[in-house]
């Protein structure tokens, strides 16, 4: 059966679709033009449970929630680093503003602390992509559930702390402990958490060790996400 028609469309770890060309129903170029592919799959809701996709390793007995979305920047040659501990898998991107569980899910920018503070829906890069992300391509955001995401280097994150996305101008998209959690009597949108640290994974192997401190020189931390911001 195709995957456009099966169930979920495509699994994790892979882009809807993978390598192959993207084509247009309308339209001739990336600024104008309606991809053929995926609109009927673009903000739908699936539910995979914690598994290594390749590996088949089971993680957890949880299950992780995620929304298919569109990458599209504003540039076509533009292409996410996704190559299994890439830069940007792992990440917190912002869904744009019309986006969410209904209507068109497309995201371009990495997100911060104020965008979860503000009510955005923020999601993490499936962090088991390989590869790159082209623009029009569409991939699984993590929302809810456990999830292996990139921490800012230098803060060690222990087992049991709450996490939240990085503030403005400190490496957006990546993870840190939280320190204030709102409401913040200053007004200062410190943070939100959206999630709970429970231990460190290897990216290369993915063995899984829970309890473990994710260091100051980590680069990743495995965490429980809340889905804060989604229905």
């Amino acid at each position: 059966m195709s995957s456009l028609f099966s169930d979920p469309p495509f699994t994790r770890g892979t882009t809807l679709l993978n390598g192959e060309a993207i084509e247009y129903s309308s339209g001739d170029s990336y600024a104008n033009g309606v991809p053929a592919a995926g609109s009927e799959i673009v903000g739908q809701v699936k539910a995979f449970q914690d598994i290594h996709p390749v590996a088949k390793t089971r993680l957890s007995n949880e299950l992780v929630y995620c929304v298919a979305a569109r990458f599209k920047p504003a540039n076509e040659s533009t292409v996410l680093n996704a190559n299994r501990d890439g830069a940007d898998s792992g990440q917190a991107y912002v869904l744009k503003a019309a986006s969410g569980m209904t209507g068109t899910a497309e995201f371009t920018a990495k997100a911060t602390s104020a965008d979860v503070v503000t009510g955005k829906r923020v999601a993490f890069l499936d962090e088991y992509l390989t590869g790159t992300v082209r623009a029009n391509d569409i991939v699984w955001l993590v929302f809810k559930g456990p999830a292996n995401l990139k921490k800012i280097v230098g803060g060690a994150i222990n087992p049991g702390a709450a996490v939240r996305v990085s503030p403005a101008g400190a490496d957006p998209g990546k993870v840190t402990a939280a320190t204030n959690i709102l409401p913040v009597a200053t007004g200062n949108a410190e943070s939100v958490v959206i999630g709970q640290a429970f231990g460190t994974i290897d990216p290369a192997t993915y063995d899984q060790t829970l309890g473990g401190t994710a260091a100051s020189a980590g680069a990743t931390v495995r965490v429980f996400t809340n889905g804060v911001g989604w229905a």
